[in-house]
């Protein structure tokens, strides 16, 4: 059968079966196909162009000019940018002259590229980043499925809600407030995931919890450092978060934070929950938690500790609480509540640990199974209460 034979299902499995990794041999294998038959053509160059990295700054004092290079190659094969569906976009160094010469070019090439749904912005290995180039992404990008920023900085509330209503899905890494405050705001809209790394002082950015994007359903916050920030990041998700992940910084929580009510919230994570140096007592916002009025669809929890080894053993007083909002969750009477406890792995003290936590959580052990047991490829220790 000759190539042009083929079924348009078998060609495009075959050309979805090459594999495709970093490095230029995966691109040369594409593109080989590509010249190989005309009937292999349009899927691999599909594949080839499904995602398109862009960088626009100076290396070694030489500017580098991609997108005019792209706009020559969707000039000449205009259906090229028709298959784009991601875009990795490196923002310039606020001060790269080679940034203004391209700025025209590279709003006309973005421009082409109507199709694309997901976007990655950084700025790199370079500090001086600049928020207008992020400004001009955002004018062409509308209605994205997801929208990565990492290592953004200079945002302004305005800039940053611009950034909350550009995606259905955010992603944040290393993003930090600018200086400049304005007073107009721009509430978030279609919201549904966000998640929020290194990103200290970007919630002093975010609108008033009555402004907040009600599809929000699944948030993942890491770390957070104080009382204030993750107060804050409560009143902001609290009435339609279904998914929450929260990795705590190193420090106790030693003032209760301002906790709403959590009306749809099914899933849990809390990470890294940081026990008193000199107490080892659970934080008191663990129990609040819990709490029949807080989170009364809770179906799930995780909770990773961190403690040291001669922190043990656990004083039963100190958990009561806890063991408490456990057994007595509406969820766990009802039998639809799997609660998961990891805490650090001490090497010659398993029996130690399922020991201490036995004692100090009798009721949430007595309502359920107690499970100990390593965690292969990491150093903890798992407690599941089923």
């Amino acid at each position: 059968m000759a190539s042009n034979e083929l079924p348009a299902e078998l060609i495009e499995a075959i050309v979805g079966h090459l594999p495709v990794g970093p490095g230029r041999v995966p691109i040369a294998t594409l593109t080989a196909c590509a010249a190989a038959a005309s009937v292999f053509r349009g899927p691999a160059q599909r594949r080839l162009f499904t995602r398109l990295v862009l960088r626009s700054a100076t290396i070694e004092a030489r500017a580098v000019h991609l997108y005019a290079d792209a706009a020559r190659l969707f000039e000449e094969a205009p259906h090229l940018a028709g298959y784009v569906q991601a875009v990795k976009l490196q923002l310039p160094d606020a001060e790269n002259a080679g940034w203004a010469e391209e700025r025209g070019k590279a709003e006309a090439v973005l421009h082409l590229l109507d199709g694309v749904k997901r976007v990655e912005v950084h700025s790199g290995r370079w500090a001086g980043y600049s928020p207008a180039a992020l400004e001009v992404f955002l004018d062409i990008f509308r209605g994205l499925e997801r929208l990565e920023l990492r290592g953004i900085g200079g945002l302004t509330p305005r800039l940053f809600h611009r950034v909350l209503i550009a995606a259905t899905a955010l992603v944040l890494d290393g993003v930090a407030r600018g200086d400049k405050q304005e007073e107009d705001q721009i509430a978030p809209i279609g919201l549904e995931t966000l998640d929020v790394s290194n990103c200290p002082t970007i919630y002093h950015l975010l609108p008033d919890p009555e402004d907040a994007p009600q599809a929000l359903h699944d948030v993942t916050l890491a770390p957070v450092r104080s009382d204030d920030e993750l107060g804050v990041w409560f009143a902001f998700c609290s009435q339609s978060v279904e998914k929450l992940s929260i990795e705590f910084y190193y420090t106790h929580f030693s003032e209760m934070v301002a906790l709403p009510s959590f009306p749809y919230l099914t899933t849990l994570r809390l990470e890294d929950v940081p026990l008193s140096d000199t107490d080892t007592h659970p934080p008191a916002l663990l129990a609040a938690l819990l709490q029949y009025y807080t989170t009364p669809l809770l179906t799930s929890l995780h909770i990773t500790f961190q403690f040291e080894a001669h922190d043990l053993p656990l004083s039963p007083e100190q958990w009561a609480e806890l063991d408490a909002a456990i057994a007595e969750h509406p969820m766990a009477v009802a039998d639809s509540l799997d609660v998961e406890c990891v805490i650090p792995y001490f090497d010659g003290h398993t029996e130690a640990c399922k020991d201490a936590f036995a004692r100090v959580m009798p009721r949430a052990t007595e309502a359920a199974v107690l499970e100990v047991s390593a965690r292969m490829g990491a150093a903890e220790l798992e407690l599941e209460f089923y």
